[in-house]
């Protein structure tokens, strides 16, 4: 099996017999390691290294309940094994713990640890895919709420709660259970509210609960109520799993417990007596019916052996001559040919016997168990299929091995998987050359059919409910022209049905019943896993992201395709290694050392992220966003640790080209500063001292040129030095700046007016800039004496700034704002360009449209505002 070594801890109560099987064990797997240990005192015991716990122990030894209650309380996870005699009955059966995973009889027949290697193999296999699933993949999907202890009221839910109940979180805040949970007995809203004030009084606990769904349907929940500081105030965190399906299952596994418990006390006992003086045997009529023998049969005791089958005549006669000569007690199973040819198992016992008057006989029972070691011989090939369906990877893999073992192992050859396609349609996945001859083809079934055989087979699927028909011609509710007589129809969950039938009525007892049942119940397992699985392959295998899994040393376990691929490795190359002896961690030596840090601090509960150069297996460097995340469990513990990794190389790369980019803007900015402004302050300054000497129109035209450069040289700069976002906010009032920022600018006659007024979070120095720059703009543009009015936009989304003069036409608004854009002889096109590049720093936007007198409006969008003290 996949998965790495199995560590088992074999717990030996008993004899010092547990060593033979430990060494068996370990040598029919390479990947198995058995540690056997002395139960001795239970208190020593630990299994914190181990995957699966079998404990050998005599159910009549009354020191074995405790040994296997320690056993749980120390590990509630691990799989645990009960590997003890089998004597047989209910007594038995009903003494084995409900918390233990699985009961394997000893049977002495020297392949007691063949039987005992499957069920470990098999409850590993399961246990570690479905934790590896549930704590990765599943355990935020929690249906989790908030609630008041001393009310009871919901303060907050989650999503998966709202799906789980089918309320709204508008339904549920607020209100009690009384309001939203319906009533049940024993489920009262006043024993909930009892639940929730015991929670902050005792502590957290687990309680099972019946919730009522908004649509009136029951579920069943385990509900985990923990108190919690939230906000300051003492509350009641509540997580619910729904269990309506657990429990369900479990109801069906009991029943089909009582069946099979029920099929094997099927059988009678006969019972015989031998007289060891005088030689005298004696059989009850149940031993010549067992035998096959008429009625008036009379044994002779030295042609007893010859009744058995050669290869168990040795064991028989060795037992019966111990207990003759030396008076020892047996019990064995054996063959016995019949008087008509047949072979039959039974089970023999003896115990010899002293009369008071001193007479020594030997009393004994024979039970026909042919039917129970067809059971057995029946149960182990199902078990067989059990890890080859568990095995399977595929529905339609399962579906196959499926219909395979009912024909060839249950003897059912009229049998099919039919799984629902998403379209209103059963699609046969897989039947047996017996179904394509009676029905000539693979049978569908179709939702919309008004055929009864469809129905019938939507109706299973659709209510969960199995089916048997005992005689299609005297069901009053179904009429199918067939072949078929009678059947047996079980829901394979959410998947599709399993279906079996005969041309004879009445040919499924309860037998065949339970048998089916369990198939329907493996299958259904099988498709849940692989369901699962293809589900975690979608989002494990399928991302672009690096994903693992380690155990909380660091030790990986899983590495997803993508990760695998970059580094050109294979899983088996790179589980069971440290993190930082793995591939990915090769670069040099700080890159090691760094993935041993990230391992301790995630280790200890903390998140780790960083950057890593990583190289591939085809030498490419990358740079890599590399995180290791820790998983716990209920408790805290950290169980296993999440490592991920982003490539990152082309973010670097940009951020390093835009670096590039500022500096030459930066140096750009300087040469404008510094080589511009000297020389035109040169020119300046002769030009100062020719206008003393000379009185010329065209000096004047020479200045005018030179205050035009100046003011180029200015907006060139500030463009330049503006950046891409805004590192500094505070709370800034819109009239103050505005007020600031006008005194600031030559506004000649123009009129301020401020119509509202609000607050919000800016650069307060850039802020002013772009109203300087909104208000040149209109005293430039809006014609003599102008009236600029700012204020808050309705929807409190922002706030603009418009004039009363002639406005911007439309087909001219879209290229207002690009740099060098100007109509006016004395403008430089720059001005409003600064105002865009300020908005889209703090992550407004900006637009240009037409004012209430028809001039120029600008609004700034995407600003939270706050007017009179509350966020429009």
């Amino acid at each position: 099996m996949g998965g790495g070594t199995i560590h088992v801890l074999y717990v030996d109560s008993g004899p010092p017999s547990a060593g033979d099987i430990s060494r068996r064990l370990e040598s029919a797997r390479e990947s198995l390691r058995v540690t056997t240990v002395d139960s001795g005192s239970v208190d020593a015991l630990s299994t914190e290294l181990a995957d699966c716990v079998v404990c050998d122990c005599a159910l009549s030894d009354p020191s074995a309940a405790e040994l296997l209650e320690a056993v749980r309380e120390e590990d509630t996870e691990v799989p645990l094994v009960l590997f003890t005699d089998d004597v047989g009955g209910r007594t038995a059966d009903e003494s084995i713990p409900s918390f233990v995973d699985a009961y394997v009889p000893k049977q002495g027949e020297g392949r007691d640890h063949e039987r005992l290697l499957g069920r470990i193999e098999d409850l590993v296999s399961r246990h570690r895919s479905e934790t590896n699933y549930r704590e990765v993949f599943e355990k935020a999907a929690v249906a989790m709420s908030v609630r008041d202890p001393e009310t009871g009221r919901f303060l907050d839910v989650n999503e998966r709660y709202c799906e789980l109940t089918g309320y709204s979180r508008g339904e549920l805040i607020g209100r009690t259970s009384e309001e939203v949970g319906g009533e049940h007995a024993g489920y009262t809203a006043d024993r909930a509210h009892e639940l929730l004030r015991q929670t902050i009084e005792e502590g957290s606990q687990t309680v099972e609960w019946v919730n009522e769904r908004r649509d009136g349907t029951s579920v069943r929940v385990q509900a985990t109520l923990k108190p919690a500081e939230i906000d300051g105030q003492t509350r009641v965190l509540v997580s619910l799993h729904d269990v309506t399906d657990q429990r369900e299952r479990e109801a069906d596994l009991e029943r089909k417990n009582d069946l099979f418990e029920r099929t094997q006390r099927i059988g009678h006992i006969g019972g015989w007596e031998l007289d060891v003086e005088t030689d005298e045997l004696r059989w009850t009529d149940e031993v010549r019916r067992i035998l096959g023998v008429p009625p008036d049969f009379d044994p002779d005791p030295d042609g007893v052996v010859e009744w058995f089958h050669p290869d168990d005549q040795p064991t028989v006669r060795e037992a019966f001559s111990r207990s003759v000569i030396e008076g020892e007690p047996y019990d064995i199973e054996a063959r016995v040919t019949t008087d008509d040819g047949d072979t039959r198992w039974v089970r023999i016992r003896a115990d010899p016997q002293t009369t008071g008057d001193g007479q020594r006989r030997i009393r004994g029972t024979v039970r026909d168990i042919t039917d129970r070691k067809r059971r057995e011989e029946l149960l182990h090939e199902l078990h067989h299929r059990t890890r080859e369906l568990i095995r399977a990877e595929t529905p339609t893999e399962i579906a196959h091995i499926a219909v395979e073992t009912a024909e060839e192992t249950l003897g059912l050859p009229l049998s099919g998987i039919h799984l629902d396609d998403g379209d209103g349609t059963l699609r046969a996945a897989a039947v047996t050359d017996a179904v394509r001859e009676h029905v000539g083809e693979n049978p569908d079934y179709d939702r919309s059919s008004t055929d009864h055989g469809d129905e019938l087979a939507w109706e299973v699927f659709e209510s969960g409910e199995s089916r048997l028909i005992e005689d299609i011609d005297t069901n009053g509710d179904l009429d199918i022209d067939s072949a078929i007589r009678s059947g047996l129809v079980y829901p394979l969950g959410d998947h599709g049905v399993f279906i079996t039938s005969s041309p004879d009525p009445e040919q499924f007892g309860e037998e065949e019943q339970a048998f089916a049942e369990m198939l329907a119940a493996t299958t259904t397992a099988a498709l849940d896993r692989a369901k699962r699985e293809q589900r975690y392959d979608a989002i494990f295998n399928q991302t672009f992201q690096f994903t693992g899994l380690t155990q909380p040393d660091g030790t990986l376990t899983e590495a997803n395709d993508t990760a695998l691929t970059f580094v050109d490795a294979t899983r088996e190359e790179v589980t069971g290694k440290p993190l930082w002896e793995t591939p990915w961690f090769q670069y040099d030596d700080d890159t090691r050392q760094l993935a041993r840090d990230a391992v301790e601090r995630a280790r200890a509960g903390g998140f780790f992220r960083g950057e890593l150069p990583i190289v591939g297996g085809d030498g490419e460097e990358i740079i890599t966003d590399f995180s290791l995340r820790p998983v716990t469990d209920e408790t805290g513990q950290v169980i296993m640790l999440v490592p991920e990794g982003r490539d990152i190389t082309e973010l670097k790369e940009r951020e390093a080209e835009l670096e590039r980019k500022n500096e030459q803007l930066e140096e750009f900015a300087s040469v404008v500063s510094h080589d511009l402004r000297n020389p035109l302050a040169v020119a300046s300054g002769h030009l100062e001292l020719a206008l003393e000497e000379y009185d010329d129109d065209n000096l004047e035209y020479v200045k005018e040129a030179h205050d035009r450069m100046e003011s180029l040289i200015d907006d060139l700069l500030a463009l330049a030095r503006q950046g891409t976002s805004v590192d500094e906010r505070r709370v800034v009032d819109l009239e103050a700046t505005v007020r600031r920022s006008w005194r600031t600018v030559e506004t000649g006659d123009a009129t301020l007016r401020v119509a509202s007024n609000g607050s919000f979070e800016a650069d307060p120095s850039r802020l002013g800039q772009l109203f300087e720059n909104l208000f040149r703009n209109a005293v430039e543009y809006a014609g003599n004496a102008p009236t600029v009015t700012v204020g808050v936009l309705d929807d409190g989304d922002g706030f603009y700034v418009e004039d009363d003069g002639p406005g911007i036409p439309p087909e001219r608004r879209d290229r207002v704002f690009e740099a060098g854009h100007t109509t006016s002889e004395t403008g430089t096109g720059f001005g409003l360009r600064i105002v865009e590049r300020i908005a889209t720093a703090h992550g407004w936007t900006i637009v240009v449209t037409e004012g209430a007198d028809g001039g120029a409006r600008f609004e700034v969008t995407g600003v939270e505002m706050r007017v009179d003290g509350k966020t429009v």
